[in-house]
């Protein structure tokens, strides 16, 4: 299964380009969604070395792992080692030591909050959930193989990357809608997943199906634009089911999909609320495919 964890980076974090005024106040909102999600994080049961902490690193695409500045840092009295006679460590000896050791877990991400296909099919086909669409599996399980009729559909087991990719690129859209949008969902709740998606990238992470003419033309590599260009019309045609290459979509395609999601969190209205636009886009389907694609585990199950 694809789940999705945390990016795992080790680097320093530096702000370009910004006037000190812009960059207190880009640091003071940063502190507030690192704080967040902090607090989202372990009141979930997530765990962190105490030398871990995460940072926005915008050259990367996001925010990672790090480490805290150096007064922060905590070194293991058991990894002290001392030259004095009495056999004390200093402050200085402490620098030495080191600050996490070989196979320190640097965080632990409880069940709870991992996203997969089957917590997908938990929240959105067990007739007991709140959220049960009795077309979701049928729907999904026939787009799916219908672009990979040698795949297994829509299975606990055994599908490929980009079929994932595409399931949880759908829930993630139909959370930050209702994170974008909170007013228009059923009792004003947020969603769970606020302070997750707050730290994912804003912008689709350039990748080959992201490429334009011009990047393409720069590439000068005719295999790799294939691939690309390929990759790009083949999540076209799971997302708007258009086949024909004339523009025209039909009416059952992983957009459908999302907009039943969506209406699903939203809960009935009379008249039915309309969908902001931007909610289920091509364009932000795109960006969540590459969000997971970048950040997804990958996890061999051998039960």
């Amino acid at each position: 299964h694809i789940m999705l964890g945390i990016a795992a980076l080790l680097a320093i974090a530096f702000l370009y380009g910004a006037s000190s005024n812009n960059r207190q106040v880009i640091n003071q909102q940063n502190q507030s969604t690192k704080d967040s999600f902090l607090k989202w994080f372990t009141e979930n049961g997530g765990t962190f070395h105490v030398n871990v902490t995460i940072e926005e690193f915008p050259s990367y695409g996001g925010w990672g792992l790090a480490l805290p500045s150096p007064t922060e840092l905590s070194h293991p009295s058991d990894e002290c080692q001392s030259d004095n006679a009495d056999g004390q460590c200093t402050a200085a000896d402490y620098e030495k030591s080191p600050i996490i050791r070989h196979l320190d877990p640097l965080f632990t991400v409880p069940s709870s909050i991992i996203i997969s296909v089957q917590s997908i099919l938990d929240t959105y086909t067990f007739t007991s959930s709140p959220l049960y669409l009795s077309d979701f599996y049928p729907n999904i399980n026939k787009i799916l193989t219908r672009a990979f009729p040698n795949g297994p559909g829509l299975a606990k087991r055994g599908m490929g990357l980009v079929e994932q990719d595409a399931v949880i690129a759908m829930y993630l859209m139909a959370e930050e809608c209702q994170h974008g949008h909170t007013p228009l969902f059923k009792n004003n709740e947020d969603s769970r997943w606020a302070p997750y998606l707050d730290v994912l990238p804003k912008y689709t992470i350039p990748r080959l199906d992201s490429f334009g003419d011009e990047e393409y033309a720069v590439l000068q590599d005719a295999n790799l634009e294939h691939t690309g260009r390929n990759s790009r019309r083949l999540l076209e045609q799971m997302y708007l089911n258009d086949d024909s290459g004339t523009g025209t979509i039909n009416v059952l395609s992983l957009k459908s999909v999302v907009e039943d999601m969506i209406h699903q969190k939203i809960g009935p209205t009379t008249p039915s609320i309309a969908i902001p636009a931007a909610c289920i886009s091509f364009e932000t389907f795109h960006r969540f495919v590459a969000i997971v694609s970048s950040r997804a585990m990958i996890f061999l199950l051998l039960c």
